[in-house]
């Protein structure tokens, strides 16, 4: 098995600490949600909402690796991902 290289090792820690903070948002909403005892609905949509910049960023990283390794099929699916990311961001922010 060979060694991963440098770019996978970037995307993987993207991808990682995307997640993380995601979680970490969703358990301190869950937080304050609890302390209050009741919903403050426009609040907890905002945490929802910023927790998706670390997915959008890590496919933007692995796009951008996958073109540049010259692997054209994954950064063109990676492309479509992201595009459809910004489409449901740019939706539910209008809507």
């Amino acid at each position: 098995m060979s060694r991963p290289v440098a770019i996978e090792r970037i995307i993987a820690r993207i991808l990682t600490f995307g997640g993380l903070f995601s979680i970490a948002l969703v358990l301190g909403g869950l937080v304050v949600y609890a302390a209050e005892g009741h919903p403050q609905a426009r609040e907890i949509v905002r945490v929802v909402h910023n927790r998706e910049a670390g997915p959008v960023l890590g496919v933007a990283a692995a796009a951008v690796a996958f073109w540049r390794s010259g692997d054209r099929d994954y950064a063109a699916i990676s492309g479509i991902v992201l595009a459809m990311l910004v489409l449901s961001f740019a939706l539910a922010a209008a809507g």
